[in-house]
């Protein structure tokens, strides 16, 4: 008996429908007695992402020592594969106690990318590199072949077949899912051979994506990089924020509106529907046809890397949020406006302004009403919704009159005077 990996996308996905969390551990601990790994991958960036839950209802530690286990018994036989071992190092992180393991795990890894560039000790030859770029058909295969052809790479070899495939990206944008996602997959074998390189070449890439006029969605654009691990949502924000913080005249253009917008778009989390829309796919559409498997299996590790940057960088996200409605506010692009109102009302933006309330409401007080009087636009409609969505949530209340947000802000002031005053009293009376 076994669990193929597009019963068990199906499966994860009805029960985080229903939220039913026990029986989803259940079918985790059964399905990491198997021995496809990608089904295991999938058990543990699935127990990576609901970690809190899974140890509250103390399933977490067990899963891992399953995991841990089936992946020790598996490499008896064969090397586990990267997206497995990057999986389990991943969920490691949360078990301090598991360094060891979490060592062991990562040696696999590393031999793991060592024979991706196979056993030949000759470097990949420029002249297949130049060829690749006129290579129409079977463009994956040729692709890998050539990878596979050496264990080095200079500098320039890699500059040039980084341009191939990210052209190809590019390309792909107007077609399949699949295709993007099978092309980030080459991008992190690429990678392997220079990851310093490979990383600054990425970066230029993403600095003139985020100005580019002609690109999809950003979230669309690089979320199968963030899902292959070749590109992290982190450096991302770092190019936007060099955007925003430059001199440049482009940076200051509306273009600058529409990146915001685009960034607050990329880290606030795709909700379980549209990571697997069950009411649009079906078992039987997974069974004969895989191009929704791998949509959703790239698709789940991305939802899982958008949860990591905001707990690891609440500072950032806030900082997102802040550009976002400023900028969007600001903006004489009615398009603009109509979006930022979109974004700001959607239930994954309400879902991410909560958490950072509760994860730094200082900073998010301090960046949306700045305590030198200097507050939003007031015709931030959107702005205003969304701080109504936040005091009444089931619209018991009803509207909020439109200034509500500058009482806030007068009352966040208040609020940062009160807790000073005490001390400085207290000590003047000392």
């Amino acid at each position: 008996m076994s669990i193929k990996a597009e019963q068990f996308c199906y499966i994860r996905s009805v029960l985080e429908e229903f939220q039913d969390f026990s029986i989803l551990a259940d079918i985790l601990c059964i399905s990491s007695t198997f021995g496809d790994q990608e089904v295991l991958a999938s058990v543990a960036d699935t127990v990576n992402y609901h970690f809190d839950t899974f140890s509250a209802i103390g399933a977490a530690s067990d899963l891992f020592a399953g995991l841990i286990e089936q992946n020790r018994s598996l490499a008896a036989n064969r090397p586990a594969s990267k997206s497995l071992l990057v999986s389990l190092i991943d969920l490691g992180s949360h078990f301090p106690a598991e360094a060891p393991t979490i060592q062991q795990l990562c040696g696999q890894l590393a031999l793991c990318e060592q024979k991706s560039a196979v056993a030949a000790c000759s470097p990949v030859s420029d002249h297949m590199a130049e060829a690749l770029q006129s290579a129409e058909s079977n463009f994956n295969d040729e692709f890998e072949q050539l990878l596979t052809s050496g264990t080095s790479m200079d500098k320039q070899t890699m500059s040039r077949l980084f341009s191939t495939i990210v052209k190809r990206i590019e390309h792909a944008w107007d077609h399949s899912e699949d295709e993007i996602n099978n092309l980030g997959f080459l991008c992190s074998r690429l990678r392997v051979f220079d990851l310093k390189h490979f990383d600054s070449l990425m970066l230029v890439w993403v600095e003139s994506l985020l100005l580019s006029n002609t690109r999809p969605e950003l979230t669309r654009a690089v979320s199968p990089l963030v899902s292959a691990g070749c590109l992290s949502i982190r450096s991302v924000v770092a190019c936007f924020r060099k955007l925003i913080g430059g001199a440049n005249q482009e940076a200051s253009s509306p273009v600058a509106a529409g990146v915001a917008l685009n960034m607050l778009d990329l880290i606030a989390q795709l909700e379980n529907h549209s990571a697997y829309p069950l009411n649009q796919v079906s078992y039987h559409t997974l069974r004969f046809g895989t191009h929704t498997l791998t949509f959703c299996q790239a698709t789940y590790r991305f939802r899982l890397e958008q949860r990591r940057f905001c707990i690891a960088r609440p500072v950032d996200a806030i900082f997102i949020l802040s550009k976002a409605v400023e900028l969007g506010s600001n903006s004489q692009d009615g398009a603009i406006k109509l979006k930022l109102r979109s974004l700001l009302t959607s239930s994954r933006v309400m879902s991410l302004v909560r958490f950072l309330v509760v994860r730094d409401s200082v900073n998010v007080l301090s960046n949306l009403f700045p305590p030198d009087g200097k507050v939003l636009p007031e015709g931030a409609v959107a702005f205003v919704r969304m701080i109504d969505g936040l005091l009444d949530p089931d619209h018991e209340i009803g509207e909020f009159p439109s200034a509500s947000f500058c009482d806030l802000a007068k009352a966040n002031r208040l609020v940062q005077t009160g807790l000073c005053e005490p001390s400085q009293e207290a000590g003047g009376n000392g």
